[in-house]
């Protein structure tokens, strides 16, 4: 059944979040000096107990990189999203209104933010 499919195929990417998210989650700066830190308490009620123990003291850098790097999983795991939804021909070029959960889908197709992009000037 494709929907059984589709939803073990989003479940499997849901745990790749989690999992990375745990290693990789938003720290605060108030970190700066530790040299650990461990998953949220969200990650831990989810069996994901990770501790992470670091040779040198945090800083604001390193907080802010860290902190790119789970941006950057919240992104990759919406095009993963995506391609899920793409691969089984649940994502077409027109958000159909008149499907429940249309709201969810139209977030990855927003007018404003393509409108926004600047196109190169040829010159």
């Amino acid at each position: 059944m494709l929907s059984q499919s589709v939803a073990v195929e989003i479940d499997e990417q849901i745990g790749h979040l989690h999992r990375t998210r745990s290693v990789f989650p938003r720290l605060s700066h108030h970190l700066v000096g530790s040299s650990r830190f461990e998953a949220p308490a969200y990650y831990r009620q989810l069996g994901l107990h990770v501790q992470v123990e670091l040779e040198q003291p945090m800083t604001i850098e390193f907080i802010d990189g860290l902190n790119e790097i789970a941006h950057w999983i919240n992104e990759n795991f919406v095009l993963r999203l995506y391609a899920v939804l793409e691969s089984h021909g649940l994502f077409q070029p027109e958000v159909r209104k008149d499907v429940s959960g249309h709201e969810e889908m139209d977030i990855l197709r927003r007018p404003e933010a393509v409108n926004d992009i600047e196109t190169p000037r040829s010159e």
